[in-house]
C-alpha cells in the first residue's frame, strides 16, 4: 500500500520550479506521490519546459492522471468560472480523491482551502521549504532559488528562508 501523500501540481508550480532551475526535488521529496492532470499538462507550452515535464513523466517522479467521471468533469466547469483549467481540474479531483494540491494562484489556494480545509494546500515556496526540511538543499540554496525566481517575477512574502525554517 502507498503511504505517501498524493499531491495534484498546478501548471504555476510547475513553471516556477522550472524557472528556479529545482524541478529535481520533486525526485527527493519521497513523502510525496506528485501527479498532474492532462489539463495542467496541456498548460506547459514553452518547449523547453515540455521536454523536462516529458522527463520527470518518463522517470516517473510525476504522473499524468486523466479525468474521464462526468461527475468530476462538471466540477471542472463549475471552478472554470473562476478558474484555469488546470486549476479546475486539480480541485475537482483533489476534493473527489481528498487529495492535496500544489498551486500558487491566489485565488485557487483560497477555494482549495475553504473547500477542502486546512493542511490540503502546498505551494511553491512551501515545497522548497520540505525540502530543506528533507535535508535536500541548504537555506542559502533555498535563497538562491527564491532570488531566481524574483527574477521571473514570482515573489514570496519573506525576506529568507532562514525566517521561515
Amino acid at each position: 500500500m502507498n503511504s505517501r501523500l498524493v499531491v495534484l501540481l498546478d501548471a504555476c508550480v510547475l513553471i516556477n520550479l522550472f524557472n528556479g532551475e529545482c524541478f529535481d526535488l520533486l525526485g527527493g521529496l519521497i513523502q510525496y506521490d506528485f501527479r498532474i492532470t492532462t489539463h495542467v499538462e496541456g498548460e506547459i507550452t514553452d518547449s523547453g519546459q515540455v521536454s523536462i515535464l516529458q522527463r520527470l513523466i518518463e522517470n516517473e517522479v510525476v504522473c499524468t492522471v486523466s479525468i474521464t467521471d462526468d461527475k468530476t468533469n462538471m466540477r471542472i466547469e463549475q471552478y472554470m468560472q473562476k478558474l484555469a483549467a488546470g486549476e479546475a481540474s486539480c480541485m475537482a479531483l483533489a476534493i473527489k480523491n481528498n487529495w492535496l494540491i500544489c498551486t500558487d494562484d491566489c485565488l485557487a489556494s483560497k477555494l482549495a482551502y475553504n473547500e477542502m480545509g486546512p493542511g490540503k494546500v502546498l505551494s511553491t515556496p512551501g515545497l522548497i521549504l520540505q525540502a530543506i526540511r528533507n535535508g535536500l538543499i541548504s537555506i542559502d540554496k533555498a535563497d538562491e532559488i527564491k532570488k531566481q525566481l524574483e527574477e521571473c517575477r514570482f515573489r514570496m512574502s519573506f525576506v529568507s528562508f532562514h525566517d521561515i525554517v
